[in-house]
């Protein structure tokens, strides 16, 4: 194998010769920048050329190309942005690592955090939005957020970001991976923000990453970790990190000062008696006046959001629209989100594909996904550390379907917000689908009981997931933080 990868790597070298790349660039670096890169022993040079510019991945650790690209340098598609920043754009005033500044103000006398985000892809998903209500929490109770991201890919997003944040900044940085030493030009950069903007905190809004939580270490900065991972049910997480669910929290453990959930499953799940429960929460103003497809005079439909990967039961929910055919119930199945290579190789393999069934696309909002529904229904495969979706479901009145795992069952009571169906391996597709199309057919022909549903659904996610009551979740994490703070004043920081 490892020859094999070296003739590769040889091809595509003397393929790709012609092909100039800035003097910076250093094939050793972005390996170790892009990890997955270095596991799969194909060359730097050859991958960035070959799909890594492409994807808008970063040449450099010392070089944003989505941020040099943000701030609009005249510069033609088909050119390399690093190697247009070598040779046109530092002279011309353009910054390798950009920063900005967020439209909220500052608040000389309250604390200044140090907010790192995961990913900011092309397109946005439950990390990105939970990210953006924590920053519009920490603005309403005074924190200076100085916000740092991998990437400026999405510019929507990052117009977002500024909307509620202090400062807004672009380092390139990647997971964590306990064989993979950290990158000392990331750690610089993050060691820099920290003492540059006197931070009295660095908030993670993940458990992957690696340098900014070994920065803050070095600096002596509080740390506090939001985990919104499940390393115990997620053993391809646990592969990407190249650790065990119990190395993972044990890192935890070792590093934070505060550890944080995103759900109750979450925090039963770590094991960590002083974890904090700070939930994603939903504006129920934005979904509570969405009228349903039945309630515009249009067929009663039911459906899927989600990124449309494997493990998120999109075989399943294609089984469920065959099982709801063969009934001969006027519902329609719609699958909302990405079109992945995925989803189009299941249609093509699927014969017959249901007659019910249509593929919507992605959503730009949530509430654009949740208006096409009357009933949504969440058949993943692996255990959800959340369940955003489902919640903003809920506070639009709809009932849910779903299987019976993870911290779904934290969200959907069953038999008054929706129905849990357990998941068992054992069952076939077939026998899972007829137990969730049971669900979704009471609710198509009962309407005393769908009403009943949506209002209850309604209700709990007012009263447990709104977004006073998540900021309420958040000002206990702020109390310990500045408690934290008086006691390390005192005391002394603590050895590093």
């Amino acid at each position: 194998m490892r020859i094999l990868k070296t003739i590769k790597n040889i091809y595509w070298r003397w393929r790709l010769r012609g092909e100039v790349l800035a003097d910076g660039f250093d094939s050793s670096l972005y390996c170790r920048l892009h990890r997955d890169v270095a596991v799969s022993g194909l060359d730097g040079r050859v991958h960035y050329l070959r799909f890594g510019r492409a994807e808008g991945r970063d040449p450099h650790p010392d070089f944003s190309a989505s941020g040099y690209l943000y701030q609009g340098p005249s510069i033609t598609e088909r050119e390399d942005a690093f190697l247009h920043y070598e040779r046109i754009g530092r002279e011309e005033g353009y910054a390798a690592l950009p920063e900005w500044n967020g439209t909220q103000k500052y608040f000389p006398n309250s604390p200044t955090w140090l907010v790192c985000g995961h990913q900011a892809g092309r397109e946005i998903y439950g990390g990105e939005r939970s990210l953006l209500d924590v920053l519009a929490h920490l603005s309403d109770l005074g924190v200076n957020a100085i916000v740092v991201l991998p990437s400026a890919l999405n510019r929507s997003y990052i117009k977002r970001v500024m909307e509620v944040a202090y400062r807004v900044a672009i380092v390139p940085y990647g997971w964590w991976h306990r064989d993979c030493p950290p990158l000392q030009q990331t750690l610089r950069h993050f060691e820099r923000l920290l003492r540059e903007y006197r931070c009295d905190a660095m908030y993670v809004n993940t458990a992957v990453l690696d340098e900014p939580l070994l920065a803050a270490r070095a600096v002596g900065v509080q740390l506090i970790v939001h985990v919104r991972e499940l390393p115990a049910y997620d053993p391809d997480l646990c592969e990407t990190l190249g650790a065990s669910a119990d190395e993972i929290r044990e890192r935890l453990m070792n590093v934070a000062d505060i550890i944080v959930a995103n759900s109750d499953y979450t925090a039963q799940c770590l094991g960590i008696p002083s974890a904090m429960v700070v939930p994603n929460g939903v504006d129920i103003s934005a979904f509570e006046s969405l009228e349903s497809p039945a309630e515009r005079g249009e067929v009663f439909s039911v459906g899927i959001v989600s990124s449309n990967l494997p493990k998120k039961g999109i075989n399943d929910f294609v089984r469920l629209a065959s099982e709801l055919e063969l009934r001969e119930l006027s519902i329609s199945c719609l699958i909302i989100g990405p079109e992945t290579t995925y989803l189009q190789s299941l249609k093509s393999s699927t014969k017959p594909w249901p007659g019910n069934l249509k593929i919507r696309g992605y959503s730009s909002s949530p509430q654009e996904a949740i208006a096409q529904l009357d009933v949504l229904v969440n058949l993943s495969h692996f255990y959800e550390s959340f369940g955003r979706t489902v919640l903003e479901a809920m506070a639009a009145g709809r009932p849910v379907v779903a299987y019976e795992r993870g911290a779904v069952r934290d969200l959907v009571v069953h038999l008054k917000t929706g129905y849990l169906v357990p998941y068992r391996s054992s069952e076939t597709l077939e026998q899972r689908a007829a137990l969730v199309a049971e669900g979704v057919e009471q609710l198509f022909l009962d309407q005393g009981k769908y009403r009943a549903m949506s209002t209850a659904a309604r209700n709990l996610a007012a009263e447990r997931y709104s977004k006073e009551a998540v900021r309420e979740a958040l000002k206990h994490v702020l109390q310990r933080s500045v408690d934290l703070q008086r006691s390390t004043t005192l005391n002394g920081r603590r050895a590093i």
